[in-house]
């Protein structure tokens, strides 16, 4: 499968909502297989942090920097369609601006009844800046 990310929703100002979108391609192989998906932002220091993902069982589950915008509801992750997740920042504020990246794994049911990852497709960083600079 291939995955492509774009930015559906660019902040002008700081306050401004921010949607990226991230869209799974050729996903029919993929049988009774589940998807699932993580979020990634890069600073301008180039450390790399989760933002939130969404399990081979849909759970959201929020990274340790963004924990409490993710719980507070600033923050949404969302499939819209089996193969569409949306990363969506209620109020983008400057500390956003940066390099955002979505990593989507599959996983296949196993013989034990769990569920096994079998591939792992992450997008070229996109880049997400005010768009009145």
């Amino acid at each position: 499968y291939a995955v492509v990310l774009s930015l559906t929703v660019n902040a002008k100002f700081s306050g401004d909502p921010t949607e990226l979108e991230c869209k799974v391609m050729n996903v029919s192989n993929l049988r009774s297989g589940r998807l699932g998906v993580s979020w990634l932002y890069r600073d301008v220091v180039v450390s790399t942090h989760t933002i939130a993902s969404l399990d081979e069982n849909g759970n959201l589950v929020p990274g340790k920097t963004y924990k409490s915008r993710v719980e507070a509801g600033l923050i949404t992750v969302t499939r819209t369609e089996p193969s569409t997740f949306k990363l969506r920042l209620l109020r983008t504020t400057e500390t956003d601006a940066g390099e955002y990246t979505c990593a989507v794994t599959a996983w296949v049911p196993s013989r034990h009844g769990n569920w096994k990852k079998v591939a792992e497709h992450v997008t070229p960083a996109l880049k997400v800046s005010f768009a009145n600079k």
